[in-house]
């Protein structure tokens, strides 16, 4: 990221907020086999956050009507609680080895799920629910990202994000060291959908650091300052990692943060390919300094 906010958008008199439930719904496409077969139904998953957490399940049919899946919900095997602050990223999907990711926040662990991409339903992985080393700042959560291939998955929370590496069976694996993020306390966090970039939001501003092998390092110039009166809340990438998007909840007006992400060269040296969510498909490298904002 290179400058401070290309732009912002009004979203007018409905509360930014509005945008992010309460109720963090994941809805997810998994795959049917390593050859990358798209599955025949759409499920989504709820984190429960209760005290005994369970995430609910259910199948979407084609007219959007929900059914819930038999046997949901489903224990984690965790302390669940509520939370504080707007757009936490508390559940999140690996779709590429068909996995689902649940932070349970009463005793900051994560549960670890393989998805039978034939019918939906989530079994949890041996092992489960993982310890984190992490702190709870007062948004009292974790959020939670996964990288496009699968191998990694962060937690964040308390100005600290932890790597965990991904077994192929979803066990979790941390890595020797925290990284430190600049600012507490931290709400939503997301993965760029080519896999080089991780942003978090902080209320104030936007963290944001390059992805290599699982290590973080900042970009140049972050964090990077809102520009409205709301807390930063939920964040989202465009499909080409070329847009970086903010919600400010709880401001008047309602606005959206927008950066324009410098993701350029944005080729392979590996020759892997990871499907963008809306159908795209990107190829990426890291070189020279990656993530900077356009001005």
């Amino acid at each position: 990221m290179r400058a401070q906010i290309s732009m912002r958008i009004n979203t007018g008199t409905k509360p930014a907020r509005m945008l992010w439930l309460t109720v963090v719904l994941l809805l997810v496409m998994a795959f049917l086999s390593p050859l990358g077969a798209q599955a025949q139904g759409n499920y989504v998953y709820v984190n429960n956050q209760a005290a005994a957490n369970t995430v609910s399940a259910y199948s979407v049919s084609a007219t959007g009507a929900l059914t819930q899946l038999s046997g949901s919900p489903f224990s984690t095997g965790g302390v669940g609680a509520n939370v504080v602050c707007y757009g936490l990223n508390r559940i999140t999907l690996s779709p590429v080895n068909n996995l689902l990711f649940v932070a349970n926040t009463g005793d900051r662990t994560i549960t670890s799920f393989q998805i039978n991409p034939a019918t939906g339903i989530p079994t949890r992985v041996a092992g489960s629910p993982f310890p984190t080393a992490l702190t709870l700042d007062t948004c009292q959560g974790i959020s939670l990202a996964a990288t496009p291939d699968g191998n990694f998955l962060m937690a964040s929370s308390n100005g600290q994000i932890q790597t965990f590496t991904v077994a192929a069976n979803g066990a979790l694996s941390p890595l020797p060291n925290l990284t430190a993020n600049c600012c507490s306390p931290n709400a939503s966090m997301v993965i760029s959908p080519n896999g080089q970039f991780l942003a978090i939001s902080n209320q104030t501003s936007v963290s944001m650091f390059t992805i290599n092998a699982g290590v973080l390092t900042p970009v140049p110039g972050s964090p990077f300052a809102k520009t409205g009166s709301g807390s930063v809340s939920g964040l989202d990438f465009s499909c080409a990692a070329d847009r970086l998007y903010a919600g400010e909840a709880t401001g008047s007006p309602a606005l959206a943060d927008a950066w324009v992400v410098d993701n350029t060269p944005n080729i392979a040296t590996d020759g892997r390919s990871y499907a963008c969510p809306r159908n795209a498909v990107y190829l990426f490298r890291e070189q020279f300094q990656p993530g900077l904002i356009q001005p």
